[in-house]
């Protein structure tokens, strides 16, 4: 395993336990080590998202709007790079990740439009993350249902999906701090949604989901 990989591999486990400093430090040192376009900009999109997470634990008001600074620069080079290098992977990621910071900030439409793209060019490509993007357009949708732009069944159906696509695809991936981010998504998704109620509407959409799919893999082969 390259340098690079191990950096990043590092950096994200540093960042799912709350180490974002030192996952930083290892996806700057990813971002000096990579040799392609396509690796500069994985890493500037993990360092774009690692500030983005730094600016919301930080509670200098000064400090919040620097790093939400450094990570719209950071997102804006990871961006330019992958459409440099024509790579749709790496160009769908940034745009998860720009999604999700439009969603923070407070611009919902924004955020849906953008998660919505990407999510579409993800289902395409059969990316096995493909639960990443639904989380982010099924949040989207939770607060618009939240301000009174849509029934509650729109969301409702959002949650259910991103169930869906992490028992379909997700549970195939290898890398297990990803399973893991993404379990926390669905379960704050459902606390978005849910309130109180949020784990007994958890464990009946799982095990829906679950019966479903189930029920789906039993069904014979079209002749």
């Amino acid at each position: 395993m390259s340098v690079f990989s191990v950096c990043i591999q590092w950096g994200e486990q540093m960042r799912e336990q709350g180490k974002r400093e030192q996952a930083l430090d290892l996806f700057e040192l990813a971002r000096d080590k990579s040799a392609t376009r396509s690796d500069r900009a994985l890493a500037w999109a993990h360092i774009g998202l690692t500030y983005w997470l730094l600016r919301q634990g930080c509670r200098s008001k000064t400090q919040q709007v620097e790093y939400a600074k450094l990570a719209e620069q950071a997102f804006e080079v990871s961006l330019a790079l992958a459409r440099e290098s024509r790579n749709r992977a790496r160009t769908v990621e940034v745009m998860r990740h720009i999604a999700r910071m439009r969603l923070d900030m407070g611009y919902v439409n924004e955020a849906l439009r953008i998660g919505l793209d990407a999510m579409g060019h993800a289902a395409e490509m059969q990316r096995r993350d493909l639960v990443w993007f639904t989380h982010l357009v099924a949040m989207a949708q939770i607060r618009r249902h939240l301000v009174g732009e849509l029934p509650r069944s729109v969301p409702v159906q959002w949650v259910k999906r991103e169930i869906k696509d992490y028992l379909e695809t997700g549970v195939l991936d290898q890398n297990e701090v990803a399973k893991r981010a993404w379990r926390n998504g669905i379960l704050r998704s459902h606390q978005e949604l849910y309130g109180a109620l949020a784990l007994l509407f958890l464990l009946k959409n799982y095990l829906q989901a679950r019966l479903r799919l189930m029920r789906h893999k039993a069904m014979p082969a079209a002749r």
